[in-house]
This record gives C-alpha cells, sequence and structure tokens, in this order.
C-alpha cells in the first residue's frame, strides 16, 4: 500500500484545471490568471481524457514504471509494474478496486475506504484548486508565501472532513511551486515539488514531481509520456475479475 499512497498523494499533479464557480473574488482572480498561464480555457475544455506512464524512484533506490489513465468526469485507472508483480487500481464511478497480478495468479478486491477515499478524491482530471462535483472543496486566498526569493500567492482547498492542501503559486511564472498535504488534524502529510513543466495539448504539465515526508524526500515521480484524449473506453476502469468486498477480507477464516 506505500506505493499507492504515494502515487495517489501525487495524482494531485496530473490533473489540470476546471471551473471557478463560488469563488471569492480573491482567489478567482489567482485561479483565472493561473489557468490562463497553464494554457487557458479553451484547451482545457477540448481534454476530456488523458493517459500519463512514467517512472517512479523510492529512497531506497528502487525503480517501478506505472502509468494513469484519467477520463471525466471521475474515471481513473492506475498501474505500476515492479518485476513480475503488476499491481493495479481503478475507481469507474462506482466502485474502486485493486488487482495483484503475478506468477501465482491474478486477485481483485474491493479497495479499503481510507485508501479509496483519497484515491477518489484525486481521480478527476480537475486540480483540487478548482470545482469538482460532488466533492464540495472550498477555496480561500491566504497571506502571500516566500519560498526562498521567490514570492508565491498561497491557496488552500479544504475539503469536508476539514483535510486540505496548501498550494503556492509563483506570482511571476504563475506556476505552482510546491503543494502541502495536511490531515483533518492539521497535521502536515507531505510535500509535493513539481518542475521541469512541458506543454502538451496546449496545457502544462509538471514531469518531475518530488514528494517529501518531515523534510525528506521520499520519491520523484518522471512522467515520459503524455497522451491527450487517447480515446479510452469506459470499461477500460471497471475490475478485470470479480470483485473481493472488504467485508469478506475482513472476515477471520
Amino acid at each position: 500500500m506505500r506505493v499507492f499512497k504515494r502515487l495517489s498523494a501525487a495524482m494531485i499533479l496530473l490533473s489540470f484545471l476546471a471551473a471557478t464557480q463560488g469563488l471569492g473574488q480573491g482567489v478567482k482572480e489567482v485561479i483565472e490568471r493561473y489557468a490562463a498561464e497553464m494554457g487557458g480555457r479553451a484547451s482545457l475544455e477540448r481534454i476530456s481524457s488523458v493517459q500519463l506512464r512514467g517512472t517512479i524512484e523510492y529512497e531506497d533506490g528502487t525503480t517501478q514504471s506505472f502509468s494513469i489513465i484519467k477520463k471525466r468526469p471521475d474515471k481513473v485507472r492506475l498501474s505500476i509494474v515492479s518485476g513480475e508483480i503488476r499491481i493495479t487500481q481503478g475507481y469507474n464511478g462506482s466502485v474502486a478496486w485493486i488487482n495483484f497480478e503475478g506468477p501465482g495468479g491474478a486477485v481483485t478486491r474491493e479497495m479499503e475506504p481510507h485508501l479509496a477515499q483519497d484515491f477518489i478524491r484525486n481521480a478527476p482530471l480537475e486540480n483540487a484548486l478548482f470545482d469538482r462535483p460532488g466533492q464540495n472543496v472550498t477555496h480561500e486566498l491566504a497571506e502571500d508565501v516566500i519560498l526562498g526569493q521567490v514570492d508565491c500567492f498561497h491557496v488552500i482547498a479544504r475539503h469536508p472532513d476539514q483535510s486540505y492542501s496548501a498550494h503556492y503559486i509563483d506570482k511571476e511564472s504563475l506556476r505552482e511551486r510546491r503543494i502541502l498535504e495536511f490531515d483533518s488534524s492539521g497535521n502536515l502529510q507531505s510535500e509535493i515539488i513539481p518542475s521541469r513543466f512541458a506543454r502538451y495539448g496546449g496545457i502544462d504539465f509538471a514531469t518531475r514531481i518530488v514528494r517529501l515526508e518531515n523534510g525528506r524526500r521520499v520519491s520523484i515521480m518522471d512522467l515520459i509520456d503524455i497522451n491527450i484524449n487517447p480515446g479510452s473506453l469506459d470499461s477500460a476502469f471497471d475490475p478485470p475479475g470479480a470483485v473481493i468486498p472488504v467485508s469478506k477480507l475482513s472476515q477471520p477464516e
């Protein structure tokens, strides 16, 4: 589960922008400028799905390959390969599942609730800074932050369970410099640092994502391929076989 916790957290940066209805004027102005710099709304609205492939290197030096497919409004499929083992996570809009496949066979089970919550939260194409249908995220503009010598806007995206993310946006380039993730008690969970921005389909993507915990680098994610509107069928997000429910997993043998 360590792998998927870290990948799911980084998925916040593998999304892009959407509408900003209902935001305070200060927040809306910052996000509108951010959206324009990232490629503009016309380019954003043309994207209905995205496929990303890359590698993730952990602090112990191990490297794994991964692929992510996202499709509006909230479908997602994430696979990671390590040697002969393939682990796939998916959400088809109704069921969040995990499939384990290796030399001994394959099994698909329902995702545990605490993992499903974070995974589904990051499933939409829309970035957490923006309106996500049904997720009731609120936004506020906090006091500016200086990172090194860079002056940044400080935008907070708060979820109904009171967990939140703090987004530091460079005032000059209007690119995200850092994202801090906090749990519902206000404890810092991780820091995410995007870099190496490149434009695909008229939209800027961070192609390198560094994740820190307690100031220590725990992973580096590098995107090597981004495919816009790949034509993914809805069935691609369905579990590959019968799903073992969580209730069956928790029953004693």
